[in-house]
This record gives structure tokens, sequence and C-alpha cells, in this order.
């Protein structure tokens, strides 16, 4: 997935300068989106492994990553950024509908 993540955030650098700013800034959004979510994955995942931790640290821990599963479970954010992509790129395309 990791590898997946880095070839999505290569092709939209590729296809940089050939995007509408909207389109740019949904991409953007998307990836930082989808950073967080993983990022709370792993951290989830590196401390529940780890002796000594402050229960407390333990616990913000696993209430970001529900969050972040919560995040996929209900598609949101990503079905709205997704949707304003598409709107964006039918635009541009000249297929509004």
């Amino acid at each position: 997935m990791f590898d997946d993540f880095n070839r999505f955030i290569g092709q939209q650098n590729i296809n940089r300068p050939f995007l509408k700013q909207e389109i740019i800034d949904g991409l953007i959004t998307l990836t930082k989106e989808l950073q967080g979510c993983f990022d709370d994955f792993y951290m989830h995942s590196s401390l529940s492994r780890t002796e000594g931790i402050e229960p407390k640290i333990r616990q913000e821990t696993l209430m970001k990553f529900f969050e972040s599963g919560n995040k996929f479970k209900k598609n949101e954010p990503f079905k709205q950024i997704e949707d304003l992509i598409i709107s964006e790129m039918k635009k541009d395309l000249k297929i509004d509908e």
C-alpha cells in the first residue's frame, strides 16, 4: 500500500502542470487525509507492541485509530473530495452533467 500511495503522489506531481488549481487542491487534501489516517494506524500498531507507554497516550492513540478507521467506514471526507475532483475534471473536459 505504501508503494501505491507513493505512486499516487508521483502521478500528482507529474500531472500538476495540466491540472486546474481546484483539482490540485483536492488532491492535496485527499493526500493529507490519507496520510493522517495511515499515520494514526501506524502509531497505534507501533505503540500497541511497546511497553511502558503512558495510559493517556495509549488512549489518545487508540481514539485517533478509531477516528481514522471511521473515516474509511463512512467514506468521509474522501467521497466529498473525490466528488469535487471529478466535478472539476468534468468542467475541464467540458462534459458537465
